[in-house]
């Protein structure tokens, strides 16, 4: 349940809304929801299903069954259903070339570079 409430409190925060703004858009009291948040309260399904909704993620995500908010669509489903059909072998090829992508895409800053955006 601790896990639940650290998930409904990061999307809360990354939409930077107050408990009393996701309480009324969830239809409970501001009470209520600070208890959700805090592992307090258990959550009803039906809050659970409708703050997936505002927040735009899946309900695998706020359970913790997956570390991916959103749902992939139909292109994605028959990637992911390719790749995991491929040998050991040659996933581990297609991660690297993901790494690569992704690392010349998104370079780490050196101390040098953390300096200069302050």
């Amino acid at each position: 349940m601790q896990l639940i409430a650290s998930r409904l409190r990061k999307l809360r925060e990354k939409e930077d809304k107050t408990q009393e703004q996701v309480a009324e858009a969830l239809h409970v009291h501001p009470s209520t929801y600070k208890g959700y948040e805090t592992a307090y309260r258990r959550i009803p399904v039906d809050v659970l299903r409708e703050a997936a909704e505002y927040y735009g993620v899946t309900l695998d995500y706020i359970f913790g069954l997956t570390n991916i908010p959103y749902a992939l669509d139909k292109r994605e489903n028959e990637i992911a259903r390719k790749y995991y059909a491929l040998k050991k072998e040659d996933q581990f090829r297609i991660q690297e070339r993901i790494t690569t992508l992704y690392e010349i895409e998104h370079p780490l800053k050196t101390l040098k570079d953390k300096k200069k955006e302050k």
